[in-house]
């Protein structure tokens, strides 16, 4: 689907805009915004988009602090002197006990390389150590090294969680990387939403100043024409009642373009004391949308598939590990290295001893009365679910990105019936307004006249409104994934 768009505003706004941009130019305090330099300045200056990419950075650093995780892991560790003086019971060759002074002072020191396999699920580890030990009864001291051990770990028929854990982390960093752009391009909308509520009440602000005006000459011309008797009462009280409506309107506006303004202004982070006039777009750029691809690179990039695709892995995750419970887990220790002993320091590394260890154990489950049989059940089932969601969820989002492309196609064609049916409501209200100063209509048309105008006048900047927040939702997807 193709969706050249491109429009102007009507004759009249285009007027009303120049004249008001001719005004403000004389207060040079002013500032003349438009869409892109809002978003522009938001991007660098709006807190909350700080806070959404402050959380992203933390996002980040904690994903790089996990892949680090399966780099060699170099510690060193120690323990200063310390120093144990009590009195212990000591068991004597002939069953005895016996209690004796103790004072002694000990320190060690070792460094550690430790690497884990994500590919088998295990850790290597190689290590060298120092202890020292001395007996303050006998002014004795000895020494023991382990110059060199390595030792493997290996979990066995056991879900290797390393791969897992690896595979869970970058769906997880991913989501971070879509739920950023999906918040981000959702604070771009509500930038859009804020703007062009600015915009909508300066324009309903110039009506309410417009409609005013017309009321008080309607008013004054009326008092006239009651005066010399071509008028009834009633229609006199009409146009005094319509004029105070004006009034009360016209004060009602000035509040909401102020309020408006504010949050417009603490969303993009600019001070709240501006002095602002929001200059609406009158063009938006081609866009040229292919249908088929849109849709794919939507689904690609959604945060909610990605969320359901994290929830099927974890519960395929737990299913492996149910039913490795069902049967029975072992581990697999074993290492091999040199150590020696002595009085002289020097003496710790000629001729260590070789020290090696084997070991595995085991754990079986003899009788769990169903529990695990239960359990896997319950995870087949979770599994099930999941994969039953992350369907239904691409399913709903797919619905949801045709809706939106079928809406900003038809919001393109309510621009061009808005534009029309706004310069036709200003040409007849133009024409009622000059048959009734020449007594041709009555009050009541004339003002009917006037409050239709005013309809289609906001109709308008109500539709060029909603076809820019669509604008901006089909353009944050175009622009998404772009690292």
């Amino acid at each position: 689907m193709h969706v050249p768009v491109t429009f102007t505003l009507p004759s009249f706004l285009g007027g009303m805009l120049l004249t008001f941009s001719v005004a403000f130019a004389t207060e040079h305090d002013t500032l003349e915004l438009t869409l892109e330099k809002a978003l522009e300045y938001a991007h660098d200056n709006s807190p909350e988009i700080e806070l959404v990419r402050q959380n992203f950075f933390y996002a980040q650093e904690t994903y790089d602090a996990f892949l680090k995780d399966y780099l060699p892991q170099v510690i060193l560790t120690s323990n200063v002197p310390g120093l144990n003086r009590s009195i212990k019971s000591v068991q004597q060759p002939d069953g005895s006990i016996a209690y004796r002074a103790q004072s002694q002072t000990y320190g060690t020191a070792a460094i550690q390389v430790r690497q884990r396999v994500s590919l088998t699920g295990g850790t290597f580890t190689a290590s060298s150590g120092i202890e020292r030990f001395d007996n303050l009864n006998t002014n004795n001291y000895y020494w023991r090294s382990t110059p060199f051990v390595l030792s493997y770990q290996q979990p066995i028929f056991q879900p290797n969680t390393m791969k897992w854990n690896r595979e869970l982390e970058k769906i997880q960093f991913e989501l971070s990387k879509r739920a950023y752009e999906e918040q981000l391009n959702s604070l771009n909308i509500r930038i859009v939403n804020a703007f062009f509520n600015v915009y909508i009440n300066q324009i309903n602000l110039e009506i309410t100043k417009i409609n005013y005006t017309v009321n008080d000459t309607v008013f004054n011309l009326s008092k006239h024409r009651f005066d010399v008797g071509k008028i009834a009462e009633n229609d006199l009280l009409q146009s005094e009642l319509e004029l105070m409506k004006a009034e009360s309107s016209l004060e009602a506006a000035q509040y909401e373009l102020n309020r408006s303004l504010r949050e417009l202004l603490i969303l993009i982070g600019m001070p709240v004391d501006a002095e602002v006039k929001v200059i609406a777009p009158t063009h938006a750029p081609t866009l040229e949308i292919d249908q088929d691809l849109f849709l794919e690179r939507a689904m690609e990039l959604s945060p909610d598939v990605l969320r359901n695709r994290l929830s099927t892995v974890n519960a395929e995750l737990s299913l492996k590990q149910a039913q490795t419970n069902q049967r029975f887990n072992a581990e697999l220790s074993m290492g091999f290295g040199y150590n020696q002993s002595g009085e002289n320091l020097l003496d710790l590394y000629k001729d260590p001893f070789d020290q090696e260890h084997f070991t595995m154990s085991l754990e079986i489950p003899l009788f769990t009365g169903g529990k695990n049989k239960a359990q896997v059940n319950a995870r087949k089932s979770a599994l099930k679910a999941a994969e039953i969601q992350e369907a239904l969820t691409r399913q709903k989002i797919q619905e949801e990105i045709i809706d939106m492309l079928r809406q900003f196609e038809q919001l393109k064609k309510q621009i061009d019936i808005a534009v029309q049916s706004d310069t036709i409501a200003q040409r007849r209200f133009e024409v009622t307004k000059n048959r009734y100063l020449i007594g041709k209509v009555d009050i009541t048309s004339l003002f009917m006249a006037q409050q239709e105008q005013d309809l289609a006048r906001r109709t308008y900047i109500q539709t060029l409104k909603n076809y820019w927040m669509s604008y901006y939702q089909i353009l944050g997807i175009l622009n998404s994934g772009n690292w």
